[in-house]
């Protein structure tokens, strides 16, 4: 028969479950403008009925024990982050083309001025060119004039090459400063899957399996899970990304169809410039910790 006072613990139970509620909403509200923070909640269930040999009961007598938290998830949609990601990685790509052709664009903007675009200088050549094979063969001047007109072309030539060069070499800065934080975010990503497989086992989210354990990922260290997931986001604007996690809590990531961190393992990847499609550039993802992913990529 239940005790007389089972009904005070019952509500007693109650009151720490709802506190316990209360404490995460003031974390969410505290954390509102926190970059990377993922929204939290208290997951509770109601108590087992625990007896005997039995290990479960289920006679009214013990009915009734009240309510428990199970633990602190997070209000995260596997899907929607998906999406975000590939569509973040699509519009990295279309918009740093956008800005490259811009760049173009404005280093020949002059090409169809009126009087002194390029266009302009190749129709005076054309003309003096024209004039001087069908009625000035042996006029001095008018070779002079052809010849001027051709050194205003390959002047107007010269200028283009060099606001090309200096857009193409403004780019591989940019590539580099870029393949620089690719490589920092693996570094932090290969730590991170090792602290957070820790903490699993140490926070007791785990359960035995046939060949060691896995773990309860509905749970566990949610901060570090925020920070691997900022990391992830950050890297979907550089390029294709797949993740997956791990039943041991570490997460696998691909980039540009290789694999870039596996557990506490990355890679580093370097740019290739010296490439025979001028409109590629290559890259190489080395080989990291225990594993070979060495492979030559273009984008």
């Amino acid at each position: 028969m239940a005790s007389s006072f089972m009904g005070l613990y019952v509500q007693r139970e109650a009151l720490v479950a709802s506190q316990k509620a209360l404490d995460i909403t003031g974390n969410n509200l505290a954390n509102v403008k926190t970059e990377g923070y993922t929204r939290q909640r208290v997951d509770v269930a109601s108590v087992a009925n625990a007896t005997g040999t039995l290990g479960y009961n289920t006679s009214i007598e013990l009915a009734g024990q009240g309510v428990e938290p199970v633990g602190v998830t997070q209000i995260r949609d596997a899907l929607l982050d998906k999406k975000y990601r590939n569509y973040t990685s699509d519009l990295s790509d279309v918009t740093t083309k956008s800005e490259v052709l811009s760049d173009l664009e404005d280093a020949i903007d002059d090409i169809e001025a009126d009087d002194s675009g390029f266009a302009a200088i190749l129709g005076k050549f054309k003309t003096a060119l024209q004039n001087y094979s069908t009625n000035n063969a042996d006029d001095n001047n008018v070779g002079g004039t052809v010849i001027s007109a051709a050194k205003s072309v390959v002047q107007v030539l010269n200028s283009f090459s060099e606001r090309i060069d200096t857009i193409s070499d403004q780019s591989k800065v940019e590539v580099d400063t870029s393949v620089s934080r690719i490589n920092a975010i693996f570094n932090q990503m290969g730590s991170l899957n090792e602290q957070i497989t820790d903490s699993y086992v140490q926070m007791g989210y785990i359960s035995s399996t046939a060949g060691g354990y896995k773990v309860d990922n509905n749970y566990g260290p949610l901060e570090l899970k925020d920070k691997m997931n900022s990391l992830i986001d950050e890297l979907s604007k550089y390029g294709d990304i797949n993740v997956k996690e791990e039943t041991n809590g570490s997460y696998t990531v691909n980039f540009a169809g290789q694999v870039a961190v596996f557990g506490k393992d990355y890679a580093q990847i370097a740019t290739n410039a010296d490439n025979s499609q001028p409109t590629q550039l290559g890259f190489s993802i080395s080989k990291a910790g225990t594993y070979d992913r060495s492979e030559e990529q273009h984008v």
